[in-house]
This record gives C-alpha cells, structure tokens and sequence, in this order.
C-alpha cells in the first residue's frame, strides 16, 4: 500500500493552500511511518524528516505527536468513509469502519494494539465524538442521562471488533460482521 498516494488531503477549506500542505505531508509522514514501526518508537523529528518540514513548523500546527495522531484520524474518518449519510445505520457505520482499517491496516494495526491509555483515549474520544456528532445530526432523541454511557458501551464494542480484526489479523468478512453485529445487537437489547 503506497498511504503518500492513497491518504488525499484534498480539502481543509478553513485554511490557505501552505496549511492544507503541511498538514498533507505531516499526516501522510505518520501513516507511512506507521506501517513501519510502532507509534512509541516514532519521535516528532522523524514525523518532520519523513514530511520534510521543520519542527518548528510541526509545533506550529500541533502540540506533540499524540495531537498529530488525533487530526489524523478525524481526516481519515471525516474524509475516506461515506458517513456523511445520517441515516447509515450503526451496522453500516461499522463496516465503513472497517473499510477504512483495511486500506491502513499497517498503521491502525500500530494504533490499536497499542495499550497506551492515551492512544486508546484519543480513538474512544474521535470515535465517541463522530458518535454523538452522528446522533445530533440524524435528530435522533435518546434518554440525555444515560447516552454517554450507551456511547462508552457501544465504542468499546466497536475497539474490540477492531482490535481483533486487526491486530490478531483475525478474518472479518461481510457475512461474519453482520452475524458479530447482530448478536452485538440482541445481547444489548435483553
């Protein structure tokens, strides 16, 4: 997998074209790194050497490589998954998911398997905002009181799916993921 060509950075609207750029070759840098060593080995400097850009520059735009790692992931999720259909259903959400973990699956297989509370913090937090963000926009009401807890239920699922898929390099095809899901489903309905 060649991630310099699959991982486009074709639209950070909000910034000029030398922010799109440097946030391009930095989150490209951490994906092609990752698929060659684990996310602790990696340092800032060798973040900055493979995108060829100054570390002053790098901590002009993040605070370390834990912040680099968070806007990585957004991107992927935000930009590579058809998840901007609010009807998809949690089901389907999933399985764009795992989509996504199978183009990078180098790099996620670094990410995932890394029991660093703070690596595991910052993929429950992007997953649990994408969530929440999901839930709002679709105009689904859900009991306020109690769906934080519902999301940290349904996120730890989900990392546990992804965990084994991919750093147990455990087979998932599309028939075993809907049978994982829909026993996933009835186990939190009882």
């Amino acid at each position: 997998m060649n991630t310099k060509e699959d991982l486009q950075m074709k639209s950070y609207n909000k910034w000029d074209l030398r922010v799109q750029k440097t946030y391009k070759l930095l989150h490209t840098s951490l994906i092609t790194l990752l698929e060659k060593q684990s996310f602790d080995e990696i340092t800032v400097q060798a973040i900055c050497d493979e995108a060829m850009v100054h570390r002053t520059t790098f901590y002009a735009h993040f605070e370390d490589k834990y912040h680099l790692l968070s806007s990585c992931l957004d991107y992927i999720i935000e930009h590579e998954a058809v998840f901007t259909d609010i009807t998809l259903s949690p089901e389907k959400c999933l399985k764009e998911l795992i989509k996504i973990v199978d183009k990078y699956k180098d790099a996620f297989s670094q990410v995932i398997s890394n029991k660093k509370a703070s690596i595991q913090n910052i993929l429950k937090k992007n997953m649990s905002e994408g969530i929440k963000q999901h839930i709002h926009e679709s105009g689904h009401i859900y009991d306020s009181t109690h769906i934080d807890i519902i999301i940290a239920a349904y996120v730890a699922s989900v990392l546990s799916i992804l965990e084994n898929y991919v750093a147990e390099d455990v087979e998932i095809n599309e028939k075993d993921l809907d049978n994982i899901l829909n026993t996933l489903s009835r186990m939190f309905a009882s």
